[in-house]
């Protein structure tokens, strides 16, 4: 019986995982290699995943509703199930945002970039005064609640020390388009912002967990991203001593991987991506963009489809702002904002999977799990 009841537990975590690596695939040898292995992850593999999350965790994972509470444990059970093995160690960090920050954030960003360039009259002005006084009306009623990022870490066999950290945020908000007033009622299924870059994450964790990886790496779930990145600000706080005692290499934030289009794209083309960075050419902005051609020296092998180009822009919307504040490099991977941008979804509560460009997010993936992989076992 005991026998039965142990084959029966094999048979049902391998069909439970996309890929099931062979022992002569968990240390490739050659780039060539690792896209023989991430293309072993198929598109319906990754939009299962991406449809998993949306449902299990609908209808809304906004700070403050209920559905919001449970998406941390719903992580830790998706990754033990993408990591059967526990070859990688699973950490809930619990956090108190730092709200009073926060709102301070909001007020100076609207007295630098409204107050004086606009009249109070003005229809620009009074939206995004309005959008500034509903967010701190937001802020002091999360008062007591805390935050939770979710972080899986494989350590590498031959450099430990060697970290590449990965994050993606899990939380959503919408707005009222005309005055930028928080529906917190409203329906949120986040399937591009930022079910994609989490579903990516979970998937690229069944692959990271079989691959005898040589360097460390960490990828961090963050929460209350949608409130001026609370999570990645939490995680940095807790995390300094260790960050600068490691070789940090860098943080890829992984963001909107799902909106692609033709007609509407002003280049009139597929599979434009941006990767952005900060703006100049020496400095920090160097150190941005030599992790960026680090990762892209494989991704750019791993599919023919997507073009991740690099800019120097400042983006100053996603989780990799805190870590450039904290001297760090990060560059943040995703759809391209300038000329392709999901005006019509983002913030919304037409934000569903069936709106995502399916082929897209398929070739992003393949994209950055191989220059990720490839990363971690030194190759290009």
């Amino acid at each position: 019986m005991k026998f039965c009841f142990s084959a029966i537990i094999l048979l049902f975590t391998m069909q439970t995982l996309a890929v099931n690596l062979k022992k002569r695939e968990k240390n490739p040898t050659s780039v060539y290699r690792v896209k023989s292995i991430v293309t072993k992850v198929k598109e319906d593999d990754l939009i299962k995943t991406l449809r998993d999350f949306i449902k299990n965790n609908r209808p809304s994972r906004m700070v403050g509703t209920a559905s919001h509470e449970k998406v941390a444990s719903w992580l830790v059970e998706e990754i033990k199930r993408k990591d059967p093995n526990s070859k990688g160690l699973v950490i809930v960090d619990e956090f108190e945002p730092d709200l009073e920050r926060a709102k301070k954030s909001y007020l100076q960003e609207f007295q630098n970039e409204i107050v004086g360039k606009f009249q109070p009259g003005d229809k620009i002005y009074q939206r995004w005064d309005s959008f500034t006084k509903n967010m701190i009306k937001r802020l002091d009623s999360f008062k007591g609640i805390k935050g939770k990022n979710v972080i899986w870490e494989k350590k590498g066999s031959k450099y430990p020390n060697e970290v590449l950290l990965l994050g993606a945020h899990y939380d959503t908000v919408i707005f009222d388009k005309k005055n930028m007033v928080v529906n917190n009622k409203g329906r949120q299924p986040g399937a591009d912002n930022n079910g994609t870059g989490v579903s990516a994450l979970l998937q690229m964790i069944e692959l990271l967990s079989q691959v005898e990886i040589q360097k460390t790496i960490r990828i961090v779930f963050f929460d209350f991203q949608e409130f001026d990145f609370l999570g990645a600000r939490a995680y940095l706080k807790k995390y300094e001593t260790p960050l600068k005692e490691e070789n940090f290499n860098g943080m890829v934030n992984v963001l909107m991987l799902g909106h692609d289009t033709k007609n509407e794209d002003k280049e009139k083309k597929y599979g434009n991506f941006k990767a952005y960075g900060r703006k100049g050419m020496g400095g920090p902005s160097s150190h941005d963009k030599a992790l960026f051609d680090m990762l892209n020296v494989a991704g750019k092998k791993m599919s023919s489809h997507i073009d991740f180009e690099y800019v120097g822009n400042n983006f100053n919307t996603g989780d990799h702002l805190p870590f450039w504040e904290n001297g760090y490099p990060a560059v943040t991977f995703t759809q391209n904002w300038e000329s392709d941008y999901n005006s019509k979804n983002h913030h919304t509560s037409n934000d569903f999977v069936e709106t995502i460009n399916f082929k897209s997010f398929y070739h992003s993936f393949l994209y950055l799990s191989g220059s990720v992989i490839s990363w971690a076992m030194e190759l290009k």
